[in-house]
């Protein structure tokens, strides 16, 4: 009798720890962006949110999850940010479900007609303009939007710009110090401050969907979706906000091919489209279409110019690969980045053969130390060194891709590629 008591007890600890993990991976910022814009200090927010958590953890197995989870942690982590800092206006200290819409806090989810729902300007969208003030140094404002709002791990985002986690973190400190200390507006800027802080937004909002996980790509293309919205006058007539919203669009769209019925990861070359969303590549064609009206062209445009050719095989077939090649060219021409050439010389390789993709990274032979973290250079090197006959070379780079790797079907999938270099077996590159 004991025994199955205790064990009932572990199972319902082990479905509320999920549970909570769950939520806190889908609703962390949006909660974050919440709490801090009443406390109007985002590392106290931070520490009263791990609070609010840390006592979920220890209570929800016991009672069962509230009715509200995101409306309970908001109001746990308002009082614990009451208890440590007395200074809060008393007009802050409302913890009425007026401010805890459920509907706002739910991860955003694209419906197979490729719809989606906005709710127009919230928390998240007018922190991610706060973290692109000026005063903010240009080199951290990225990481601080992508740690606070989009509550991605200092590693992960480290490892992605090619920099030490531990002097990311220790930057990510001082700037929140700064800007509680600088007393700087949380409201949304107007006009020209709010133009010229744009830019950085929609460069965080893309690096969301590939420097975090997958279950990330939803709130890419929410936030994408919220800075487009007419309604929220965030991104007016920018050309660029329609063509980040068509972006992240056409990568939602193939997400679920990246598996197979095992969890396997599949290459985009060997996807299936009929797995893809044709209505939701439809609606960024869609979108795409209209940003190009403007006659305005920029890296995002280009960027999803890049996507429409690849989901183009859901109706013809082929990849044009000549065509992508020549896409990336024009993207490097105006927003040259380490990605960006990695995914070049692989749309040189499948155009011309590996020697030209090799001859792109070239770029980095003379400080490869630029790339030495980059999991994606290494990842694109080697089967290109394999396609040569470099067999050492190619089995070098996978050794090191796979050791950078956070993803484990990532990780099986280069495993195995290694192992068909190591067996002689050279295949496709990609």
């Amino acid at each position: 009798m004991g025994d199955t008591m205790a064990e009932s007890a572990t199972t319902e600890t082990s479905i509320a720890g999920r549970a909570i993990e769950r939520l806190a991976r889908e609703t962390y910022g949006r909660l974050l962006a919440i709490v801090a814009a009443r406390t109007r200090d985002i590392a106290a927010a931070e520490d009263a949110l791990g609070d609010a958590f840390a006592e979920a953890i220890e209570q929800w197995p016991r009672t069962g999850a509230p009715q509200n989870p995101a409306g309970w942690l908001i109001t746990v982590a308002r009082r614990r940010a009451i208890d440590r800092q007395r200074s809060i206006p008393e007009g802050m200290l409302s913890l009425d479900d007026r401010m805890v819409e459920v509907g706002s806090l739910t991860a955003p989810r694209h419906a197979a007609d490729g719809t989606t729902e906005t709710n127009g300007m919230d928390e998240r969208l007018s922190m991610l303009f706060l973290c692109a003030h000026p005063s903010v140094d240009a080199a951290v404002r990225m990481p601080l939007m992508l740690q606070t709002v989009l509550g991605i791990e200092v590693r992960r985002i480290a490892s992605a710009l090619v920099t030490s986690p531990s002097a990311l973190a220790q930057r990510l400190v001082r700037v929140k110090t700064k800007i509680h200390d600088s007393d700087l507006s949380f409201a949304m800027p107007e006009g020209s401050e709010l133009e010229r802080r744009r830019g950085d937004v929609m460069a965080c909002i893309y690096a969301a969907a590939s420097v975090g996980l997958e279950s990330f790509m939803d709130e890419a293309l929410w936030l994408a979706d919220s800075l487009a919205d007419p309604h929220t006058g965030a991104a007016s007539s920018d050309p660029e906000a329609l063509g980040l919203q068509a972006l992240l669009g056409f990568l939602v769209a193939r997400r679920g091919a990246r598996r197979d019925a095992e969890g396997r990861f599949v290459p985009l070359i060997a996807q299936d489209p009929s797995r893809w969303s044709r209505p939701l590549i439809d609606r960024s064609e869609a979108i795409l279409a209209r940003a190009a009206q403007s006659g305005r062209f920029g890296r995002f445009q280009l960027e999803a110019a890049i996507q429409s050719a690849h989901c183009a095989r859901l109706r013809t077939g082929q990849i044009d690969w000549p065509a992508i090649e020549k896409l990336y060219q024009a993207l490097l021409s105006i927003a040259p980045s380490i990605g960006a050439r990695c995914s070049a010389a692989a749309a040189a390789a499948e155009s011309r053969g590996a020697a030209a993709g090799l001859s792109i990274l070239a770029e980095f032979t003379t400080d490869e130390s630029r790339v030495s973290d980059y999991q994606p250079y290494w990842a694109t090197k080697a089967p290109l060194l394999a396609a040569i006959g470099d067999r050492e070379g190619a089995l070098a780079a996978y050794e090191r891709a796979i050791g950078l790797c956070d993803d484990g079907a990532v990780r099986v999938w280069l495993t195995e590629r290694a192992a068909d270099v190591r067996g002689g077996v050279i295949g496709r590159w990609s």
